[in-house]
């Protein structure tokens, strides 16, 4: 079988892929090179939906652990009045004396089961003072209300002075804003539910009781009374 080359049109043998003729080109290609085959097809791809499931997420961490607090001093008044005094600017109060400033007493023997018996967190309430004003915040499932108003869990209200706070429905406070000037020098809660007659004071200054004025001296960490 012939074929023509291209360039100088001589007929030569169909098996030939150079023109033997073309002496200035002898390497011109007459037939084309087969095709490259077929790539194979591909193995078809097996999914594993098994290791496509999402690994399980590892076990969320516990909660932290209340820090523990310095408990609040104790000062007894004339009259065997109780006072729990704490020096700053907050304040918890609920049942475990290890983590509250303040053990709440829900005026049976004093013992701690007396008081989860009868409904007070470990942490039950935190009240704080912010410049001019005085805020508390529940963090107890177990209830807090002011003014009849119930507090929920994890949210905070403003004190205002003579505010009353009913705590799990068993300790009863009234709440005494004392200033100086435009600044609160002591938030002062009196139990309601005496005898004894118990106070409870944040103070950042100095707090009046009765007729006696408390106030922290920083240097020796101890309470003067005047």
């Amino acid at each position: 079988m012939k074929a023509t080359c291209p360039r100088c049109e001589r007929k030569i043998a169909s098996y030939w892929t150079v023109c033997p003729f073309c002496d200035d080109e002898p390497h011109v290609a007459l037939v084309t090179p087969p095709p490259e085959p077929a790539p194979e097809p591909d193995e078809p791809t097996i999914i594993d939906f098994a290791t496509l499931a999402p690994e399980p997420s590892a076990a969320p961490e516990p909660p932290a652990a209340p820090a523990p607090v310095s408990p609040a001093a104790c000062v007894v008044l004339d009259g065997n009045h109780e006072c729990y005094l704490v020096s700053g600017n907050e304040m918890i109060l609920g049942r475990d004396p290890a983590v509250c400033h303040v053990a709440l007493n829900p005026h049976t023997d004093g013992a701690p089961d007396d008081a989860r018996a009868a409904g007070i967190s470990r942490r039950h309430c935190r009240v704080r003072i912010e410049g001019s004003r005085a805020f508390v915040r529940n963090v107890s499932m177990l209830g807090l209300a002011v003014d009849g108003r119930n507090v929920p869990r994890n949210k905070e209200t403003e004190l205002t002075n003579g505010a009353t706070l009913d705590v799990a429905g068993v300790v009863g406070m009234h709440a005494r804003v004392q200033r100086e000037g435009n600044e609160i020098a002591a938030l002062v809660f009196d139990d309601l539910e005496a005898p004894p007659r118990r106070t409870y004071a944040l103070v950042r200054t100095r707090a009046r009781v009765g007729s006696a004025t408390l106030e922290h001296d920083a240097w020796t960490g101890e309470w003067r009374v005047g």
